[in-house]
């Protein structure tokens, strides 16, 4: 995880030199904290730790799906705000067509799994160990979705083409409010399920997961919000960071509810 601001480490400068509240403006990048792919040919297997994870149906009129999800309240404070989400993925294998693959919310929880999938980065997938996520049990041996291929909600949080290779990135103010809602309530966050062009034969696509031996290959997902700063001293942090690295804004009560911008 990386962020260009430290809000714990930011001042809360209005008891020390004005009047007013002030906030921290941040972003944290969020590495995915479990991943993993099911796959509707057999109920019993996945890829919890394979080098990819597939989305689309192949060949053989078989879907793929992935499941992914980030520990949010491991990494923005709580009582953020949250202001724009972005989750950005590499394809590592293709067909030569574009397909539009879409994110939506998760409503029940499930596990990764530690199996490697057999075939191109795990493509085919091989038995589950017990409390995997497979295509028809979110826990394997212990509880299955109610419905087979993964409980999801019926609104698309949002929607990316995907070409051939490079980075495919996801962006809406719908995955803004999912964030939001698993800061909120850590307890419902079980991410997303992606969901890639299921009615043409050979579209599947393989996405880096967060095992992909290429760090810049992994799932990142980009947040930024704002929130109030801890009250600590402004300024040792001044002489030890000056204004670079977080911006701060002073709701001014004299401004009848104005921002001022300190960079």
């Amino acid at each position: 995880m990386t962020s260009n601001s430290n809000c714990a480490s930011v001042p809360l400068i209005a008891a020390l030199f004005f009047s007013g509240v002030w906030t921290c403006i941040a972003q944290v990048s969020i590495s995915a904290q479990r991943d993993t792919t099911i796959y509707s040919e057999n109920s019993a297997i996945n890829n919890g730790a394979g080098v990819g994870v597939f989305v689309g149906r192949n060949s053989g009129g078989n879907l793929r799906r992935t499941l992914i999800s980030f520990d949010i309240a491991g990494a923005v404070p709580a009582g953020a705000t949250i202001t724009s989400v972005s989750l950005s993925m590499s394809v590592t294998k293709s067909q030569l067509t574009s397909e539009s693959i879409s994110l939506r919310k998760i409503s029940s929880d499930w596990g990764e799994g530690s199996t490697v999938g057999a075939g191109g980065g795990g493509g085919q997938g091989v038995s589950a160990t017990a409390g995997s996520a497979t295509w028809g049990s979110r826990l394997s041996g212990s509880a299955t979705w109610a419905t087979a291929g993964g409980d999801f909600s019926s609104t698309v949080t949002a929607s990316s083409t995907a070409s051939s290779s490079g980075t495919v990135t996801w962006s809406s103010a719908q995955m803004a409010s999912d964030v939001q809602n698993w800061l909120n309530s850590p307890s419902s966050n079980f991410g997303w399920i992606l969901i890639g062009d299921e009615s043409s034969s050979q579209s599947v696509k393989r996405l880096g997961s967060r095992q992909d031996s290429t760090s810049s290959e992994r799932p990142v997902l980009t947040v930024s919000f704002t929130a109030v700063p801890e009250p600590t001293a402004i300024v040792p942090a001044i002489l030890l960071t000056g204004w670079a690295g977080f911006r701060c804004r002073r709701r001014d009560r004299s401004h009848r509810g104005g921002s001022r911008h300190l960079e």
